[in-house]
Order: C-alpha cells, then sequence, then structure tokens
C-alpha cells in the first residue's frame, strides 16, 4: 500500500472513530437528544427515530422518516450509552389521533430494550 493511500485510509478511520465507539454506537449521546414517533398504518406500527431540535415536527417529515420496528431497534442499538429518547405522541398537523404508543406487548419490549442499552426514555403524555 503506498504511504499517501495508507495515510488517506488512515484518517477516514480515525474520522470514524470520534463518532462512532467500538461497539457500533454513537460515543456520544445528539446534542439536543433524540425523538421516537409512533403510528399504527394498515395493521403494522410505523415509527420516526429524529434527531432533537427546538421545533415541531410536520406529519410529512415523520411520515417520510417512518420505519418498521426491526429497523426501529437496529437505530436504537446504535444510539450512545445516556442517549435522552422523547417518545412523542404529537406533532403540529398530524390528522386527529394520528400518532400514538403501541400496545403494551409491542411498547413494553421497546422500553425494555431502551432501558438494556442505558437509554433515558421519556414517554409523553397527551396534553
Amino acid at each position: 500500500m503506498k504511504r499517501r493511500d495508507f495515510l488517506c485510509h488512515a484518517l477516514v478511520l480515525m474520522a470514524c472513530g470520534a463518532a462512532w465507539s467500538q461497539e457500533g454506537r454513537a460515543s456520544q449521546p445528539a446534542f439536543k437528544g433524540m425523538e421516537l414517533y409512533s403510528w399504527s398504518r394498515q395493521g403494522d406500527w410505523c415509527y420516526a427515530l429524529l434527531p432533537g431540535t427546538n421545533r415541531n415536527k410536520s406529519w410529512p417529515e415523520l411520515e417520510g422518516a417512518a420505519i418498521g420496528e426491526a429497523e426501529l431497534r437496529r437505530r436504537l442499538q446504535r444510539l450512545a450509552v445516556g442517549e435522552s429518547l422523547s417518545w412523542l405522541n404529537q406533532c403540529q398537523d398530524a390528522p386527529k389521533n394520528a400518532l400514538s404508543y403501541p400496545p403494551t406487548g409491542t411498547l413494553q419490549p421497546l422500553v425494555d430494550l431502551c432501558e438494556r442499552l442505558e437509554i433515558h426514555l421519556f414517554l409523553a403524555t397527551k396534553s
């Protein structure tokens, strides 16, 4: 391997290491935490896992970020230890009662996963 190629490869590895730990998890929690939304669509549960911001998310933004439970589990496993995750059930222009928590049989295993991963999960209450 040429010296230049080796140095480029080393720089890429160092840059990746700055953001991810050896276990494939983020090395630091997100600046403003993460937000999780859920809704049922044709009998299946959809989720949107997004970085926290100081603004309300839009319904098209949530639908565009929709993932299934298996992908949600994979993404949760990549969050940093100590991540703050707010599971929200409101957005500015969602159809009435569109956002909700899944039934206990689906919800509890996800809550348990967050606990095992040392993610600080906060469930919002409807206001």
